[in-house]
């Protein structure tokens, strides 16, 4: 049982691994609270799975899934990719430097806001724009060459993401895609959405903590304890390795149980009483003989409140 370092924590890795084993196969059956689809997973029009196209299109939204509603991120996408007008987009060999200021960022910045595809405009364009030039730059516009010459060892495929500098000013290549949540989910789309196999070393991959996979870890008891006024980050390392220590010796991993707990939360735990734990979706619940009461409440990350033990 690890303890959170200032936080009175504690994690419960016997518990990780019968959620995982629960919820693992339940997905792939008849799906958690009656879902399987992830958001990401609907082809953009006139794209084949696993087709390069396909392994673009993730590689540039995937960057934007932070703050976002997800079901919202990928259908705006989709629907931007429809679009012949800004399909250019998705594709890195039309951008160059000039796309980062003046008129044609002005036009770039536009077009991801046509279809809601940006929801922090100047930000949102200031990310894709950088992912694009880089992936040109550095890589010929074909993200299958990062896989390629790092083995398809997914833990170097990362690093050689984070490590990545402009060399004009050093600054990161990658933006939002080296993060230690966007990075790993990056990995997980590919193999799960796009269908590569190929990847090595998934075991190493931490799971991606969003606020979905954190509450759904916290109301099943994976970790408890009493804390207040925390925020999300500061418990994420914990939620990431409390998931490393449940899978170990398991023949999942943690990135096999990312989509379950994202159902989970989405369509259940999200319904929590903030306070009592009480939930409405509980008698029909693939997870209810795990569901902890107590107060779990992770407004936007911040100001957390967690009150919750085993019986």
């Amino acid at each position: 049982m690890e303890k959170a370092k200032g936080l009175n924590l504690q994690v419960h890795a016997d518990r990780g691994r019968k959620l995982a084993d629960m919820l693992i196969p339940a997905l792939a059956d008849g799906g958690i609270l009656g879902h399987k689809e992830m958001p990401e997973d609907a082809l953009p029009e006139g794209v084949e799975k696993g087709s390069l196209e396909h392994i673009r299109f993730i590689t540039m939204v995937v960057a934007l899934d932070y703050m976002r509603d997800a079901n919202a991120l990928w259908r705006h996408a989709r629907d931007t990719y429809a679009d012949p007008g800004t399909r250019y987009l998705f594709n890195p060999s039309e951008f160059s430097e000039d796309m980062l200021h003046g008129a044609r960022y002005a036009k770039v910045r536009a077009d991801m806001e046509k279809y809601s595809l940006s929801q922090k405009s100047d930000r949102d364009a200031g990310i894709w724009i950088r992912n694009a030039i880089s992936l040109k730059r550095d890589w010929g516009s074909n993200p299958c060459k990062i896989f390629k010459a790092n083995g398809w060892d997914a833990v170097k495929i990362l690093e050689c993401i984070r490590d990545a500098k402009n060399p004009e000013d050093h600054k990161p290549a990658f933006l939002n895609l080296k993060g230690e949540k966007i990075g790993p989910l990056w990995i997980r789309m590919l193999r799960d959405s796009a269908g590569l196999e190929e990847f090595k070393n998934l075991e190493d991959v931490p799971m991606p903590v969003d606020i979905h996979v954190a509450r759904a870890t916290l109301a099943c008891g994976v970790v408890t304890g009493s804390a207040e006024g925390f925020r999300l980050d500061s418990i994420r390392g914990l939620i990431r390795n409390a998931w490393k220590e449940s899978m170990e010796g398991s023949e999942n991993i943690p990135l096999d149980v990312d989509e379950a707990l994202w159902h989970l939360s989405k369509y259940g735990c999200t319904h929590r009483d903030k306070e009592t734990g009480d939930c409405r979706h509980i008698k029909r619940c693939e997870a209810r003989s795990m569901c902890l009461r107590g107060a779990i409440h992770l407004p936007n990350g911040k100001n957390c409140k967690l009150n919750t033990h085993i019986p």
